[in-house]
């Protein structure tokens, strides 16, 4: 293999962040009401554009 090239495996990831590899895995998409998700995390919630789809606007 050439210098620079290389394939990042499931296996080099496990053992980089020592995530497990084997037995049950979550996959597929979430669909949460993420304005809901401040309420309780932050207690308050976002207000117009401080929120857009699950990306929120902090200052």
């Amino acid at each position: 293999m050439q210098c620079g090239n290389c394939s990042i495996t499931l296996q080099d990831v496990q053992v980089q962040l020592g995530l497990p590899i084997e037995d049950m895995h979550v996959t597929g998409t979430i669909d949460t009401d993420y304005v809901k998700v401040c309420e309780r995390l932050l207690g308050g919630t976002p207000v117009g554009d401080d929120i857009i789809g699950n990306k929120l606007k902090v200052e």
